[in-house]
């Protein structure tokens, strides 16, 4: 049996040494019968690390592109914090945190918005333009009930605070 593992990389062997199907020198003093297919393999790699990462980017890094997969947990672990109010009352956030501008100077999108909400809440909202069906119908409880609440909230509890 012949054994080629010395010759993919001595300057100076030739095809006709080495099984190569696609071997194309640039420069026989300076490159081996082999850089172009370990560079190839090395491009290959790197290509598929690329893919991998960019696949999960995508994909939130945890599977949070598919509908009936939660959001990823956020560093913390298990005992983060997790929204438990009604999911509806965070959809009326994210529309007044986009309809005032708050983000990115007003260059985000009130769905941008609703995603960054879900990962760092760790719940499920759903389509947002059907929440806002929702708070639109809201009409005899107030289209802002929540933030309503919200706001007398804060005000009784600086109303508390000066002793009035």
């Amino acid at each position: 049996m012949v054994k080629f593992d010395h010759l993919p990389f001595t300057s100076g062997a030739k095809p006709v040494t080495i099984p190569l199907s696609d071997v194309v020198w640039p420069d026989p003093l300076l490159t081996t019968c082999c850089d172009l297919l370990w560079g190839k393999f090395m491009t290959f790699e790197r290509l598929e690390e690329w893919l991998i990462a960019e696949l999960k980017s995508l994909d939130g890094g945890g599977g949070q592109g598919s509908p009936d997969s939660p959001p990823p947990a956020l560093p913390g672990g298990p005992g983060g914090m997790r929204w438990t109010g009604e999911t509806i009352n965070l959809v009326e956030i994210a529309y007044g945190i986009w309809l005032t501008g708050q983000l990115n100077k007003g260059q985000v999108s009130v769905t941008e918005i609703v995603e960054f909400l879900e990962v760092v809440f760790r719940v499920r909202i759903g389509k947002v333009h059907r929440r806002w069906q929702g708070i639109a119908r809201k009409k005899r409880l107030g289209y802002t009930r929540f933030l309503d609440e919200m706001k007398w909230a804060l005000e009784k509890r600086v109303e508390e605070e000066l002793g009035r």
